[in-house]
């Protein structure tokens, strides 16, 4: 989303600079590549919460002199809101939450500890607070945030970029040795235990029993043969000469137009951006209930609960049994449902006109 945004910036002859608080990853150089100055701190994740990260941020800040500040995620919303506060004059903050449910056992111990520090400071140090969910928003004022400055702008989606092509469709399928008679059911998503590999590869055991023709396409950070948990689950539900497990790619919209249908199976979301990238290439998708999927999906896909393997399968298989014409009419429904409501261009005009308020009433204060 904050590569979207600036390259959207860029267009307008906004000028940006980003800090990477750890060493500089995939990101930063597709950042770069716009010609944006990318800093990185190289901190350690032990490192982030010490007080020499403060003042190594702090003489960078008083380098840039930015007119405003926008942070994303809990680590950098507190420590650049004290940053600022402590090194810089009259430069107001914004922070940006990308989290919706923070759970024990799966979420870092240090997320639990700096999202309470950041709930405890949210009346001081930012402006406003992004959220990009309505769940966020209410998840966050039950953590102890400031709800008079939560507020929500969605996710949005390069439609240029993720969108349908027949001819990538043709070419993948046929160099994967998949038949336009398969149906091919994708995710795309990390592993990590939010995603809920496990409810998605339980739902597809279950679905094999009654569509033998399915195929499976896994594309995600370690979503690969080498991960030895994931390839047992595959074995375990005898999927594994069922599934291609194809790692990260930077080509994902390409591959999306190889799918039939897109399923997301996490148990924990605030707004996911796979949903809508998929939505915009013309799939129609089935989703577990969580943050805002309902309300992104409308009327143009499933929504079932989080962690049930039986509904997840029934919904598959409900769209599975429609015919290809059919599927492809919902599936052009649900771009045309990603265009009117979560269109980058409209959602980056939002941000500005965010930034531009907010500072306009921070400096009527300040007189």
């Amino acid at each position: 989303m904050l590569s979207k945004l600036l390259t959207q910036f860029s267009n307008k002859d906004i000028k940006c600079s980003v800090i990477s608080l750890l060493p500089l990853g995939p990101l930063a150089f597709q950042i770069k590549s716009l010609n944006i100055p990318v800093y990185s701190l190289n901190m350690n994740r032990s490192h982030i919460q010490s007080f020499s990260s403060l003042f190594m941020l702090g003489r960078l800040l008083n380098h840039l002199k930015p007119d405003i500040i926008q942070t994303w995620m809990y680590h950098a919303d507190l420590i650049g809101g004290i940053a600022a506060k402590l090194f810089l004059k009259n430069t107001p903050v914004v922070w940006n939450i990308r989290h919706n449910v923070i759970e024990k056992g799966v979420d870092k111990k240090s997320t639990h500890f700096v999202s309470k520090i950041c709930g405890l400071l949210s009346s001081y140090l930012p402006e406003l607070i992004i959220c990009c969910s309505n769940s966020s928003i209410i998840n966050h004022q039950k953590y102890g945030y400031n709800i008079s400055k939560l507020m929500i702008i969605p996710n949005g989606f390069n439609i240029d970029k993720f969108k349908f092509d027949e001819s990538i469709r043709t070419s993948i399928r046929n160099s994967m040795g998949i038949t336009e008679k398969e149906i091919v059911i994708g995710m795309v998503a990390r592993f990590h235990p939010h995603k809920d590999h496990r409810n998605f590869i339980n739902a597809c055991s279950i679905l094999i029993k009654h569509l033998p023709i399915l195929r499976i396409i896994l594309i995600g950070d370690n979503v690969s043969p080498k991960n030895v948990e994931l390839n047992n689950l595959l074995l375990e539900n005898r999927l594994h000469d069922k599934t291609f497990l194809l790692g990260r790619r930077d080509d994902v919209a390409n591959y999306l137009s190889a799918f039939d249908i897109g399923v997301l199976s996490s148990s924990g979301e605030a707004f996911p951006n796979v949903l809508g990238e998929m939505m915009a290439c013309e799939l129609p998708c089935v989703t577990t209930d969580v943050g805002d999927t309902k309300e992104i999906i409308g009327d143009c896909g499933l929504v079932v609960p989080s962690k049930d393997p039986l509904k997840l399968a029934n919904a598959i298989l409900q769209l599975a049994l429609k015919s290809s014409i059919s599927r492809r009419e919902l599936g052009k429904k649900s771009r045309q449902r990603i265009f009117k409501f979560y269109n980058i261009e409209t959602i980056s005009n939002k941000y500005l006109s965010l930034y531009y308020n907010v500072l306009e009433k921070y400096k009527t204060r300040l007189k």
